[in-house]
């Protein structure tokens, strides 16, 4: 599976770093996926994890400030309705588990750097930010927050790709797979409780 990623990431981009930039400013692949073919690409480890984190983070200010004002204005669309509720609720739902409304700031802030500091899939810059416009903090000490969980996690992936590089090819696999069974695992969640919600009004 990595090998054919990494073919298609050959043809459809000449430059390797310009190639490890855009997978990781890609939600879902984000510097988790990216690090792992970067490598399998030839990049150097310190490069990689540098353009990783820089692409990656493009998005983080753009979440964390436009997320909630474009789920509400989604709230009233038929076509985007549902899930735009689905999606609120589920980042709120995240927000508090993450972030309890009891913490203070400080706190709330180390939660959203500790949980975007994982390198794990579906723990990244996207769900970070997510989490973090619901959060109720600062703006900029979001940001920050984020992008500082998200060095960490740059800098122990590509720790770990370094020491186990003979591996990486099963770490991407590994990543791919993990991500896409998390996806699928949210787009049934979302059908269920939709056909559920359904019944109850027919009822």
């Amino acid at each position: 599976m990595s090998e054919a990623i990494i073919q298609a990431v050959k043809e459809a981009v000449d430059s390797p770093l310009l190639a490890v930039f855009i997978l990781s400013a890609l939600p879902l692949i984000e510097l988790r996926g990216a690090i792992p073919a970067a490598l399998l690409l030839g990049v150097e480890p310190w490069q990689a994890m540098l353009v990783a984190w820089a692409g990656s983070g493009l998005a983080v200010p753009l979440i964390i400030a436009v997320l909630r004002p474009a789920l509400d204005a989604m709230k009233h669309s038929k076509l985007f309705g549902k899930i735009s509720r689905y999606v609120e609720s589920n980042f709120s739902e995240r927000a508090d588990k993450t972030c309890g409304g009891s913490m203070s700031e400080g706190k709330k802030l180390l939660a959203v750097y500790c949980f975007v500091a994982l390198p794990l899939p579906m723990t990244g810059v996207w769900s970070g930010s997510a989490i973090a416009a619901f959060s109720g903090v600062n703006f900029y000490k979001s940001v920050i927050a984020v992008l500082l969980g998200n060095l960490t996690a740059a800098s122990l992936l590509s720790l770990i790709c370094t020491f186990c590089a003979s591996y990486v090819d099963v770490i991407l696999n590994i990543f791919v797979i993990v991500t896409f069974a998390l996806l699928i695992a949210y787009v049934v969640k979302f059908t269920v409780k939709t056909m559920l919600k359904k019944r109850k009004s027919d009822n």
